[in-house]
């Protein structure tokens, strides 16, 4: 079984003004790990600034072999996410344990 980080975010907007803070954070809070998995419940409002700090993480840990799945997105955030069709680059699930379970076995239905 795989080892997966679950990275909480803080903070209800994640935009311009705060993304680089953010991604410093982020590469910060998932370390050296491969598999993580980002809960974003306390996300109400991303804009394309933040989608592209995801990204990036999302690409940093698939140069590690690993994979980047997003959990929990707001009806708002999660809109967000399909109108730059960001499902095509990044697996979201509607909760943590099903994100986690993915990753952690391989699998997993989004």
């Amino acid at each position: 079984m795989k080892k997966v980080q679950l990275i909480t975010l803080k903070g209800a907007f994640l935009d311009a003004g705060n993304k680089d803070r953010f991604l410093s954070s982020l590469r910060e809070q998932a370390g050296a790990c491969t598999w993580a998995v980002v809960d974003l419940s306390g996300l109400d409002f991303i804009d394309s600034s933040g989608m592209g700090a995801l990204i990036s993480l999302a690409r940093d840990l698939e140069e590690r072999g690993g994979e980047l799945v997003l959990a929990q997105p707001s009806p708002a955030v999660k809109a967000a996410f399909e109108l730059v069709f960001l499902k095509l680059k990044v697996r979201i699930f509607d909760d943590v344990e099903s994100a986690s379970k993915a990753l952690a076995d391989g699998g997993g239905e989004e």
